[in-house]
Parts: C-alpha cells; sequence; structure tokens
C-alpha cells in the first residue's frame, strides 16, 4: 500500500521548500520511511531529486531522520539496506 505512495511524494518533492519547518520535518520522516521500506534504491531517483530541492539544513535533516530510524533497526535489516543501496547514500 505504501508504495502506492511513492509517486505522490516525488511529485511534492519539487514543492518542498515552501512547507513551514514543522511540515517540511514530516514530510522528510514520510519520504525516508519510504526510502527505507519502499524504494529499492532511492540513490537512483528520489535522493537526487530531493537534494536537486532542499538546502543544506534540510538535508541534515533528512540524514538525521535517516540515522534516527537505522539505530532503532535490527542489525540484519541494517545490513540489508547497506548491501542494497544506504553504502552509496
Amino acid at each position: 500500500m505504501a508504495v502506492k505512495l511513492v509517486p505522490i511524494y516525488r511529485k511534492a518533492i519539487k514543492n518542498v521548500r515552501w512547507l513551514n519547518d514543522d511540515i517540511r520535518c514530516a514530510f522528510f520522516q514520510r519520504i525516508v520511511l519510504l526510502m527505507i521500506h519502499c524504494i529499492n534504491d532511492p540513490t537512483k531517483n528520489i535522493v537526487p531529486e530531493l537534494y536537486q530541492h532542499v538546502n543544506i539544513k534540510d538535508r541534515r535533516k533528512i540524514i538525521e531522520t535517516l540515522g534516527h530510524l537505522l539505530m532503532n533497526m535490527g542489525g540484519e535489516d541494517k545490513k540489508g539496506l547497506w548491501t542494497k543501496w544506504l553504502k552509496k547514500y
């Protein structure tokens, strides 16, 4: 079901700079969840698209969000992400 949200979030990326800080943070949390759970290799599309439309502060927030989610994941799940795409990120 969440996979169906990926195209919607990809379209929304170009307008992310217009969101207020709280909503932008919530957007980043959701897009990072999609990156982890629904997209095989987000470094091919979502990450470049996202980084094209955000500033350095937002990039840090995205990385921080990813870090928090990874801290709560099991070792095997982290290893799977690492081998799939995370090492390129």
